[in-house]
């Protein structure tokens, strides 16, 4: 009698159920790695592009440069509006050093920051923004 039944039993199918959720609860944690390492390397891309502009900078005007808050400065050129992640950055500079700040999202929860100048490389500090808590 129970051969010519077809369709799957309430133990086979819990059984597949907890196959899934191990494959999620293994496969979840890896990609939030892979995204939170794709958010650091855009932002990298944004500050390493506004560092190479701030060394010529510094060596046609004998200063650095200094911006607020955009998506988009013509002189600088670098366009942020088609990343996914850092979409604004600012650059504070004075005679001696240059510190440029890539923002994430519109609100600016986290921030990635490059500081440099002509007698030190550049350091890229990843700043926790407590103030936007």
């Amino acid at each position: 009698m129970l051969k010519d039944k077809k369709g799957f039993t309430l133990v086979e199918l819990i059984i597949v159920i907890i196959i899934v959720a191990i494959l999620v609860m293994v496969s979840v944690p890896v990609y939030k790695g892979y995204v939170s390492k794709a958010v650091q390397t855009e932002g990298k891309a944004v500050l390493e592009r506004i560092g190479t502009f701030e060394r010529l900078y510094y060596v046609e005007f004998d200063r650095y440069y200094t911006c607020e808050t955009t998506s988009l400065d013509r002189r600088v050129n670098v366009d942020v509006r088609t990343n996914k992640f850092f979409t604004s950055y600012y650059i504070n500079a004075d005679d001696f050093s240059y510190s440029a700040v890539a923002l994430h999202g519109e609100e600016g929860k986290r921030s990635l920051t490059l500081r440099g100048s002509l007698s030190e490389p550049n350091t890229f500090l990843p700043r926790p923004n407590n103030d936007a808590e």
